[in-house]
C-alpha cells in the first residue's frame, strides 16, 4: 500500500460497502452502470463464490515470430511493435521507448501538474510506477484476500477500459502458479455462465518482467447484461506470477476496438514491475480456547476452527478438535500417560503428534505450530468453555463459535479481521463479519458527524436506511446504521437480490473502528443473534 495515509473519511466510507473482486475478471464492466462516473464504487461486501475446478484449459496459440525493432531514419517518425521482445535482451530499451513516448498533440510543456511524473503503487511486496500522463489513479481497495489498485487511461476511452493491479493471498490455499491460473480460467467460465463463452487467444507460461504466465481472451457481452444499446466485446490480458504465498496479477481490460491503443502502455508498466520477498510482517491472529472440564487454556492459530469438544478416547481425552481451512483436522488432547515435560514426538489415538507433559497436539501442519500451542498452555479456572479470537494488530478480542465460523487471515493491507460464518444449510451466501480501522492518530469527525456522513453516503448509493441508533460497544459510544439495498441483476433472467448491511462506527485510542456484517435480507434475522453475541463479547485490549 502507499506510504501516505489515505483520507480518513474516504477510507471508511468506501469500506462500508467495498466489493470483493475475485481475480478482477470483468468485475468493473459488469457491475458499473453505463453512466456511472469514474469514481470508487460503494458496493456491498461479498463472500468469495464457490467455483468448481474445471478440467478444461485453453490451448495456447502457436508461438508468434518476434518483431524486429527498426532503425529510425533521420527526420522520420520512429515506429515500434506493441509486442515486447522475449528473452529480456532488448527489454529495457523497448520499455524506455514506451515510457518516454509523447502522445501526439500533448506536448510535455502543456501538461498540468497532476499529469507529471508517476503514480507509485506499493503493496504486498509489489512495486510499480504508472505514468500520470497516461494513467489516472482511481482507487485502491483492501478486501480479503485481495489488495487491488485501479487505473483508467487519461486519453478519451470507453468507460470499460481499466488497468488493475491485484495481489491475492493464496498462502492458506497453498496454490502454485499452475493451480492459480486454472483458478482464473474457472472464474472466467463462472462469470460467463449467462453470456457467450469467452474465447482464449493466448494462454501460456512465459517470462515477462517478474511474471511467469500470460492469459489473453475476448468476451462478448450481450445487450441484456450491459444496458448498452449495442453488444460489446471486451479484450482482457493479464500477466501473473505466484511468490511466497501471494498471487500477483496486472490486468488490462478494454473494448476490442481500443485494445491495441493501450496494450503497449500496459506492457511497458508490466515489464518494470518488481516483486520483493516479504509480503507481510504483521502479527497473526490467535484463537484462544478455554476448557472448563480440563481446567486449561491454550492458543491455536487464528485460522483454525473448533469443531468438537471434550471427547474421551483410549489414550486420554480430546480437549478440542479443529479443522484447518476445512481441509485437515488437528486435535489438542490430554493424555493418560503424563510423560516427559520436554517437547517430544508421540502417538495419541493412533495418530502421530507432539507432546509436552500431559498435553498432546496431533494433525498440526508442522512442528513449529504444535510447539507454539503446547508452550501456550496455562491454567484456567472458569466454569464454561470459551473460544475467543484475539487480534493483536487491532488490539481487540471477540467471541467465536463451535463449528460455526473461521477467521480469514489478512497477511497484508490495512489492519482488519474477518470472521466468516459457515453456511447453515440454506442457499444463502454466508455473511462476513468484518472489523477494520483507519490508522489515523487524529480523528477529525465526531460520532454525530459520522452519523450524517454515513446516512448521506448510503442514501446517495440507493440504500434505504432502516434504523439509526446510538449504543455502546466495549465501553465506547458508537453509531449503528442498518440499511437495505437491491443489487442490480447480472446476466439474463438473473434475480435482483436485496442485501441488509449492519454498520457500527466508534472511536477509541485515536482510531476510528468500523464493524460490518452484510448478508441477504432474508437471512439477516438468522445471523443477527450471532452478531449480537459477538458485539456483546467485544473487548478492547
Amino acid at each position: 500500500m502507499n506510504n501516505a495515509p489515505p483520507d480518513l473519511n474516504k477510507k471508511l466510507l468506501l469500506s462500508l460497502g467495498a466489493a470483493v473482486v475475485v481475480g478482477g475478471l470483468g468485475y468493473w464492466y459488469l457491475r458499473r452502470s453505463p453512466s456511472a462516473p469514474a469514481e470508487p464504487e460503494f458496493t456491498p461486501i461479498r463472500a468469495t463464490p464457490k467455483v468448481a475446478n474445471s478440467s478444461t484449459s485453453a490451448t495456447p496459440p502457436p508461438p508468434k515470430s518476434q518483431p524486429q525493432k527498426p532503425a529510425a531514419p533521420t527526420g522520420a517518425t520512429k515506429t515500434r511493435s506493441a509486442t515486447p521482445p522475449k528473452g529480456g535482451g532488448d527489454m529495457d530499451d523497448w520499455a524506455n521507448e514506451l515510457m518516454a513516448e509523447q502522445d501526439p498533440g500533448s506536448p510535455s510543456d502543456t501538461k498540468s501538474d497532476d499529469t507529471e511524473g508517476c503514480h507509485p503503487v506499493s503493496m504486498a511486496a509489489f512495486s510499480a510506477e504508472f505514468p500520470k500522463k497516461d494513467w489516472q489513479f482511481i482507487d485502491e481497495r483492501v478486501e480479503y484476500p485481495i489488495v487491488m489498485a485501479r487505473f483508467q487511461p487519461r486519453a478519451e476511452a470507453s468507460e470499460n477500459t481499466c488497468l488493475l493491479v491485484i495481489c491475492e493471498d493464496v498462502y492458506y490455499e497453498d496454490l502454485n502458479l499452475n493451480q492459480y491460473t486454472q483458478k482464473q480460467r474457472d472464474l472466467i467460465e463462472h462469470q460467463a455462465l449467462m453470456t457467450a463463452p469467452p474465447r482464449t487467444t493466448r494462454d501460456e507460461n512465459t517470462s515477462f518482467g517478474p511474471f511467469d504466465h500470460v492469459l489473453e481472451f475476448e468476451h462478448s457481452i450481450p445487450i441484456m447484461a450491459t444496458g448498452s444499446p449495442l453488444p460489446t466485446t471486451l479484450r482482457m490480458k493479464h500477466f501473473t506470477t505466484v511468490k511466497n504465498g501471494v498471487a500477483y496479477m496486472i490486468q488490462l481490460t478494454s473494448e476490442a476496438q481500443e485494445f491495441n491503443k493501450y496494450e503497449p502502455l500496459f506492457n511497458s508498466i508490466a515489464a518494470r514491475v518488481t516483486i520483493g520477498d516479504n509480503p507481510t510482517n504483521r502479527p497473526v491472529n490467535k484463537l484462544v480456547y478455554s476448557s472448563a472440564a480440563s481446567k486449561v487454556r491454550f492458543s491455536a492459530p487464528g485460522h483454525w476452527t473448533v469443531i468438537g469438544e471434550g471427547q474421551d478416547c483410549a489414550d486420554g481425552r480430546v480437549i478440542a478438535k479443529f479443522t484447518i481451512m476445512q481441509e485437515s483436522t488437528a486435535v489438542v488432547a490430554e493424555r493418560t500417560d503424563t510423560g516427559s515435560n520436554q517437547f517430544e514426538e508421540c502417538k495419541f489415538d493412533s495418530q502421530p503428534g507432539f507432546a509436552k507433559g500431559k498435553y498432546v497436539v496431533t494433525g498440526a501442519p508442522d512442528e513449529a505450530s504444535a510447539k507454539a500451542i503446547l508452550n501456550s498452555v496455562e491454567d484456567y479456572d472458569g466454569d464454561e468453555n470459551t473460544i475467543r479470537v484475539v487480534c493483536p494488530e487491532l488490539a481487540l478480542a471477540f467471541k467465536a463459535f463451535v463449528n460455526k465460523g473461521t477467521v480469514l487471515e489478512h497477511r497484508f493491507g490495512q489492519p482488519c479481521v474477518t470472521y466468516t460464518m459457515f453456511d447453515d444449510g440454506t442457499d444463502d451466501e454466508p455473511p462476513l463479519f468484518i472489523i477494520t480501522w483507519a490508522d489515523e492518530e487524529d480523528v477529525e469527525n465526531s460520532l454525530d458527524e459520522w452519523f450524517s456522513k454515513v446516512e448521506k453516503e448510503l442514501t446517495g448509493r440507493g440504500s434505504t436506511i432502516k434504523s439509526q441508533t446510538y449504543s455502546t460497544i466495549a465501553g465506547e459510544r458508537c453509531i449503528n446504521v442498518v440499511s437495505q439495498q437491491v443489487q442490480p441483476a447480472v446476466g439474463f433472467m438473473a434475480m435482483s437480490p436485496e442485501l441488509t448491511s449492519y454498520n457500527s462506527i466508534f472511536i477509541h485510542g485515536g482510531h476510528t473502528y468500523l464493524i460490518q456484517l452484510e448478508t441477504a435480507s432474508t437471512a439477516f434475522p438468522r445471523w443477527q443473534r450471532f452478531l449480537d453475541q459477538i458485539l456483546d463479547s467485544l473487548e478492547l485490549l
